[in-house]
Formats: structure tokens, sequence, C-alpha cells
């Protein structure tokens, strides 16, 4: 199980519980986010197509069901990207969201990664962001922490402006002879 303490002054079996309960919570709503995408696609199937249907649709439906259209078509998008035999219902929708526009992705479902936090196998959002060659949202490696910096320092001004500020302060040493002074 993952090395990092969680939360502090939980015993392990405490732990462990949390984590089920937690990962129950996630297989629940990854399954809410695909029904929703697959209900896009059933809609879809009834209508004729070639007249902007899938935004008009989308936001309509989204507005009766009383969710952002943005987050609708998200599902959308990612539903049709995994058809339901292809999905693996113990493996986060944000995993499947990360892998879906990637060609092998059926193939790469199928095996779960080496996730160096938790020192197990299975699939995380950060080793679905590796795949995809984008720095994980939580680096566990120098290389890892590097990539992850130079995202967030995307510009010369955004590096100009964040380095100074990460440089600890020394205080000023006095001379030395061997300075000159």
């Amino acid at each position: 199980m993952d090395g990092r303490p969680f939360p502090d002054g939980c015993t392990k079996d405490e732990t462990a519980a949390l984590r089920r309960r937690g990962t129950e919570a996630v297989r629940k709503q990854s399954g809410l986010r695909f029904a929703l995408g697959d209900l896009v696609i059933e809609v879809l199937t009834r209508l004729p197509r070639g007249h902007g249907e899938v935004g008009q649709t989308i936001e309509t439906l989204a507005h009766q069901i009383g969710i952002p259209a943005s987050t609708l078509r998200k599902y959308y998008d990612v539903a049709r990207q995994w058809p339901a035999a292809k999905r693996r219902p113990d493996v986060c929708w944000s995993v499947h969201e990360r892998l879906a526009y990637i060609p092998s992705r059926f193939t790469l479902i199928k095996t779960d990664p080496y996730d160096p936090i938790s020192q197990e196998n299975h699939w995380t959002v950060n080793e679905a962001e590796k795949v995809g060659r984008a720095a994980p949202s939580t680096p566990a490696t120098p290389q890892e922490h590097l990539a992850k910096a130079k995202q967030l320092l995307s510009s010369d001004k955004d590096t100009a402006e964040a380095v100074p500020a990460a440089r600890p302060i020394r205080p000023a040493r006095p001379p030395t002879p061997t300075d000159g002074g």
C-alpha cells in the first residue's frame, strides 16, 4: 500500500477501509459519467445526422438535467471513444479520459502499470498521463518534478518571476582575503 501517511493518526486497517470506500465512490462516479455520455449517444442515434445536432442535443439535454453542457460534452466524447465492451469498470473514468485519444488505448487498458507512489500495479491518473506523455499531476521522481515545473513555467516571464522567489535567501558573507577584499 502507499507509503505516504494517510491520514495522520489512522491505523493500517482504517487507512485500508478509507481507501476501499473512496475506490467504491470513484467507481460509482465513473459509472455515472459513462452513463451520461452513453445517454447522449443514445439520443443522437434517434436523430437525423448532418445538421449540427450534436452540439444542440448536448446543450438541450444538459439544460434539462441540470449540468453544464461542457461537462456533458466531455462525458459524451469519452464514452464515444470507449465502447462499453472495451471499458474497465475497475479503472476510473479519469484514466479512460486521459487514454481516450491514444490509438492503442484498448490494448493499454488491459495491463495495469506500476505506480511508484503506491508501489502497486494499477491504473492511476498519473500513470495514464505518463502514457499520454503529459507531466503527471503528482510527480514521483526527480524527472517528473522537473517536467511538472516546466509545464507550470510555460513562459520566460513566468520563469523570471518564479525563480528568484523560489531561491532561498542567504545572508551575504563577509569578503575573505582570497576575494581581494
